[in-house]
């Protein structure tokens, strides 16, 4: 590799990397050690197929595509092995003192019982993609977008309505 392709690959990730990561948290339903692999993952083809970039998209989200077909490469692995059971967001033994970080971690249990393809919708709205963005990262058109987060957001309300506090679930 050359040195500005080199450079490139260390920009994308300094800039990249924190919403990558926080993409591959949710398609693993908030296990953190997996969402750490998978940011490997992702990363490791970033840089395998740099050089391969055609430029017919932005950057970011070309690197998004990676991300979505890595995640769903892994869900599907996942699911095809029985014996090993799709991660679960963990309960934690008290709830959190901060109500805000309640409430992000009652979402985060919500989301996790979304289908992974709302809950990539929903974690690149959250990661505040603008609609276009996220049109192209899911190759659907921008009105389809919209409809689908709609309904998303619909059923988010309804497992938030039927999601016990913290408070309640211990």
């Amino acid at each position: 590799m050359s040195a500005a392709t080199t450079a490139l690959f260390d920009e994308l990730y300094q800039s990249h990397q924190r919403r990558v990561w926080r993409l591959c948290l949710g398609y693993c339903g908030g296990d953190t050690e997996q969402a750490d692999d998978l940011l490997q993952e992702v990363f490791l083809r970033v840089w395998l197929n740099l050089d391969r970039f055609r430029h017919e998209a932005a950057l970011s989200t070309w690197l998004y595509r990676i991300t979505v077909n890595t995640c769903l490469q892994w869900v599907r692995q996942t699911k095809r092995r029985p014996d090993t059971p799709v991660p679960v967001l963990p309960e934690q033994p008290a709830p959190p003192p901060d109500p805000q970080a309640a409430q992000l971690a009652r979402l985060h249990r919500a989301l996790g019982q979304l289908p992974e393809a709302d809950r990539l919708l929903m974690m690149l709205v959250l990661d505040e993609q603008p609609y276009a963005r996220i049109a192209d990262i899911c190759d659907q058109t921008e009105g389809n977008i919209r409809v689908r987060l709609h309904r998303i957001r619909q059923r988010l309300t309804q497992l938030l309505h039927h999601l016990p506090d913290e408070d309640d679930a211990a």
